[in-house]
């Protein structure tokens, strides 16, 4: 009975900590994230939560990359190229409810070593609490 306890405390302990890493204080959550190879030029990072969003913004930890542009995939079908400029948030075309599928990123390498860049993409849901796409 102790061992039931202890793992149920153990996993309600581990939700507890994913759920504060998903969101800032700012209402930034995590959206998806990818290591990029330094010696490849682009990159997809996935998105499968379903939420919308009114904008978003990325930041690269590990080693210096150049990122040029990306595109942003949304459900409907519809893409918006962003020419990036290291400016952050991105806000999204459209009526600022948009379900992101797939981000795909070009970028430059700037360290010609083998490390490896972590990219992080965080988004800013929209105000609407019917956020979720549905099933079809």
């Amino acid at each position: 009975m102790k061992k039931i306890l202890l793992i149920a405390l153990v996993l309600i302990t581990g939700s507890a900590k994913m759920a504060a890493q998903k969101q800032d204080n700012a209402g930034w959550n995590r959206m998806g994230g990818s290591t990029v190879n330094l010696k490849s030029q682009t990159e997809e990072i996935l998105i499968a939560d379903g939420d919308k969003y009114k904008s978003i913004k990325l930041s690269v930890t590990e080693a210096p990359i150049f990122l040029e542009s990306f595109d942003i995939h949304f459900a409907n079908g519809d893409t918006q190229t962003v020419e990036y400029g290291g400016y952050d948030p991105i806000e999204l075309n459209g009526s600022g409810r948009r379900a992101i599928t797939k981000i795909t990123l070009r970028y430059k390498s700037i360290d010609d070593s083998d490390k490896r860049a972590h990219v992080e993409l965080l988004g800013m849901k929209s105000s609407d609490t019917g956020s979720k796409i549905a099933a079809k």
